[in-house]
């Protein structure tokens, strides 16, 4: 039965083994910092420009919120602004 346990052991660590040079065999050929930073560049390019009508979108939403926001301080402050006929 010590047998059997020791031959399971010594195929369980054989077969790990093999599996563990199998992985390292290809340790050398992964690409370096500068493709995968490439890499990373394009696809980010790449929904950039797939994303580009929503950020403009935003930046309009954006802008017309400062202009509200701008407006409304000048009337707290009380001054006015051009084309402010003071209803509001």
């Amino acid at each position: 039965m010590g047998n059997v346990i020791v031959a399971t052991a010594f195929i369980v660590f054989g077969f790990v083994l093999l599996v563990v040079l199998a992985m390292a065999g290809d340790w050398e050929q992964h690409p370096d910092f500068e493709q995968r930073e490439l890499a990373r560049a394009r696809r980010r390019a790449v929904k950039r420009q797939r994303t580009a009508g929503a950020r403009a979108r935003d930046r309009e939403r954006w802008e017309a919120h400062q202009a509200r926001q701008a407006e409304k301080a000048a009337r707290a402050a009380g001054t006015r602004t051009p084309g402010d006929d003071g209803r509001g």
